[in-house]
């Protein structure tokens, strides 16, 4: 998937409150994914895939992401957003 079309992806998600613009606890995986939903791009976390991150929030949250997409929703959690 490219870089723009994640991006888009995480600012929807955002926007709608399905991805948190916080940091909750962060939670780093072993070696690699399990088999987890990427909370920024959907796609499975996959044991070959680099060591994932994890966010644990108070509300027993928990968002998973493939490294690049947590770096991707890290700049994109932070960029001010416009107000309607």
């Amino acid at each position: 998937m490219e870089e723009t079309e994640i991006r888009e992806k995480i600012r929807n998600k955002l926007q709608t409150g399905r991805l948190q613009p916080d940091m909750g606890s962060l939670i780093v995986g072993g070696s690699g994914g399990s088999g987890q939903s990427c909370a920024a791009c959907d796609q499975l976390i996959r044991p070959s895939d680099p060591t994932p991150v994890a966010y644990e929030y108070a509300s027993e949250l928990c968002y998973w992401f493939h490294r690049r997409c947590e770096e991707l929703w890290q700049e994109e959690r932070l960029r001010p957003r416009r107000r309607n």
